[in-house]
């Protein structure tokens, strides 16, 4: 059996960072509101999956693939 080195791209790595920051968002955007006086802990996980995709989109999206280097220049 061949031995291949096998590593996480930049994109993957990028993704999952837009993946932890969108959904730490969600968990200060509830807590912020809670500081209002507005409960929203009913909608704490809805909130946190849709800025965790949205951030995994933007992670993903800002990388160029093999490259590394930022799309947006």
């Amino acid at each position: 059996m061949s031995e291949t080195k096998r590593s996480v791209g930049p994109v993957t790595v990028a993704a999952g960072a837009g993946t932890v920051a969108g959904y730490a968002a969600g968990a200060v955007l509830v807590w912020i509101l809670a500081q209002i006086g507005l409960d929203a802990s009913s909608i704490e996980e809805a909130l946190g999956v849709l800025l965790s995709l949205a951030g995994t989109v933007l992670g993903g999206w800002l990388v160029k693939p093999g490259g590394g280097k930022r799309a947006v220049e």
